[in-house]
């Protein structure tokens, strides 16, 4: 990721219920939400749909404070149509990720920001 100067620090959660946790602290604790989230589908002990069920109560305004990214492997159309019904998912991708992906989703991102300010 740095290749593309996309991110200072990156955070990794092995699955959904960590990262879960991980937001969580951060709201209890005060300290500054990601500027990005990838998120998997298909993840062991919590999937990332059950993730987003759990989040989107918490964080009220994750909408405009994070940018939610879908990353998975699936290539079912059914769970590309799913992820419309969540409004905090800002974008949509099927692995493998590319470096052109990264540099598009942080030029949408400056965008983003850009617009919201």
């Amino acid at each position: 990721m740095d290749i593309c100067s996309f991110a200072d620090e990156i955070i990794a959660c092995e699955n959904g219920q960590k990262g879960l946790d991980w937001l969580k602290n951060c709201l209890l604790s005060g300290e500054q939400l990601p500027d990005f989230i990838f998120l998997d589908i298909n993840m062991p002990i919590m999937n990332g749909w059950d993730f987003l069920e759990e989040v989107t109560p918490l964080f009220p305004d994750f909408k405009t404070q994070v940018y939610l990214i879908i990353l998975s492997s699936t290539v079912n159309q059914a769970d590309f149509e799913k992820s419309k019904a969540y409004p905090i998912i800002k974008e949509f991708f099927t692995k493998p990720i590319t470096l052109e992906m990264f540099i598009e989703l942080k030029n949408r991102w400056v965008e983003s920001n850009s617009s919201n300010s």
